[in-house]
């Protein structure tokens, strides 16, 4: 990934907090907006994984469910993540998300990973994900930032979020 492609993704992701805040203070709820009026998320990130110790890009395809708890704020879920690489590396784990305003959020996500050539070496890891969701009816889509760390490789993504509430 190079330099102007990541400071256009980190602008991407600062601009949208900013601006919502603004709405936040004018929305007629003392300050604070409701903007996750479901409980339930299907998700789909569709983003490049950019591995710096190997010098190497692949597509990464992630999936994953979220349960947002009472106050809409906190979430916990699971995902599934797909690097399409020389390895055919695999990630399954639990889920975490804080919201902390508007439609920012903070993914923390530890699981375990393995590779198509030893599925059965499998490997302590954990994945952050930062995130802006335009809402769209019932769907949101947006920027994500990824990070991903195991005992072998690290990862780090820059890709599109498209999930339903319900």
């Amino acid at each position: 990934m190079n330099t102007k492609t990541l400071l256009l993704l980190i602008a991407t992701l600062s601009c949208p907090p900013l601006l919502n805040a603004q709405e936040e203070r004018h929305s007629g709820h003392g300050g604070h907006a409701h903007h996750h009026d479901y409980r339930h998320e299907i998700g789909v990130v569709n983003s490049i994984a950019w591995f710096p110790d190997e010098s190497e890009q692949a597509y990464s395809l992630h999936l994953h469910y979220m349960y947002s708890l009472r106050n809409g704020r906190f979430g916990i879920g699971a995902g599934y993540e797909r690097i399409f690489d020389e390895h055919g590396h695999h990630w399954l784990g639990l889920a975490g998300a804080y919201r902390p305003f508007g439609h920012f959020s903070i993914i923390l996500a530890p699981g375990l990973a393995f590779e198509d050539e030893h599925p059965d070496e499998l490997r302590f890891t954990t994945h952050l994900e930062v995130l802006y969701e335009f809402p769209l009816g019932p769907f949101h889509i947006g920027p994500v930032l990824s990070a991903g760390i195991d005992t072998r490789h690290h990862h780090f993504g820059a890709g599109l979020h498209i999930a339903i509430g319900f």
